[in-house]
């Protein structure tokens, strides 16, 4: 065993004195760095040299960390995780503040569904009214028409009557201004002649 340590390479020699003196802890790597925490088991407090050897190690750890990169990828990834985290919250919360309005959206969709179906329906059952009353309405038309070219017929008629007839009463009238006349012609006449004959006899006869 001599042979072999005074063999061995001075750098490993280092490593070997420290891997000894690190037997006193555990190492620990996790996502905040390296930790070395001692085992009750194997003794007290740490002496001075071993205290310094550990601050040495973490910042030694850290120094590799950062110039590695590992850090930085470890802060980004750390952020990018609270980045989802806050917007599932902030998705879950606006989704449970659009519950109502969805609420209320699907019901007013659902209401005006249900009047554009009450429209087809009062459309479908005009036109089955309309189809339904179309030979009647017809049938109106032509009875219409017919009453109306009868009455247009009887006024007619009636007009030619009230024509006639003061036709009729104009020409009586005519004649009975004619009769009249003459009449009064033959009273002038009949005057006009006994006028012309004198006195009666019986005056003569005194």
């Amino acid at each position: 065993m001599k042979r072999r340590e005074e063999k061995m390479h001075p750098s490993s020699r280092r490593a070997r004195g420290r891997r000894e003196g690190f037997e006193a802890g555990t190492e620990r790597r996790g996502g905040c760095g390296a930790r070395f925490h001692l085992h009750p088991s194997r003794g007290g407090a740490r002496r001075p040299g071993m205290d310094k050897l550990v601050q040495f190690g973490r910042k030694a750890w850290f120094v590799v960390r950062v110039l590695s990169g590992y850090e930085e990828r470890r802060i980004r990834a750390h952020r990018l995780q609270m980045q989802q985290r806050i917007a599932r919250a902030q998705a879950k919360k606006e989704e449970l503040r659009k519950q109502p309005e969805q609420i209320i959206l699907s019901e007013v969709r659902q209401m005006v569904q249900q009047m554009q179906a009450l429209n087809q329906q009062l459309e479908e059952a005009e036109t089955a009214i309309d189809e339904y009353f179309k030979p009647i309405d017809k049938n109106a038309k032509i009875i219409m028409d017919m009453q109306l070219e009868k009455e247009e017929k009887q006024i007619k008629e009636m007009t030619k009557v009230m024509q006639d007839q003061i036709a009729m009463q104009r020409e009586i009238a005519s004649k009975r201004a004619q009769a009249t006349a003459i009449e009064s012609k033959d009273a002038q006449t009949q005057t006009s002649d006994k006028i012309a004959e004198g006195p009666p006899k019986e005056e003569t006869m005194k």
